[in-house]
């Protein structure tokens, strides 16, 4: 499938800060919109969640990372309707 725009995205932080329990979970994600056909750059965002752990164990690091990912996917999805 052929399209006139490509979505880059980097993952620049993804992790359980444990600094003071229970800790929370840090995701950052930049993501650039590119318009192939005219070979420019249409927008550049830096999407940021930090979800607090409810419980300091490995299942609510995984629950709170769920959650960020979700956060995170619905900004950026949020952000592309923009340029609609």
């Amino acid at each position: 499938m052929r399209s006139d725009l490509m979505l880059d995205t980097r993952l620049v932080e993804f992790y359980h800060d444990a600094t003071r329990e229970p800790g929370q979970v840090r995701l950052e994600l930049r993501a650039e919109l590119m318009d192939l056909k005219q070979r420019r750059l249409l927008g550049r965002h830096t999407f940021e969640q930090k979800v607090p752990l409810t419980t300091y164990d490995a299942a609510g690091a995984a629950q709170a990372s769920n959650l960020a990912v979700s956060r995170v996917l619905d900004d950026v999805s949020a952000w592309l309707a923009t340029f609609k």
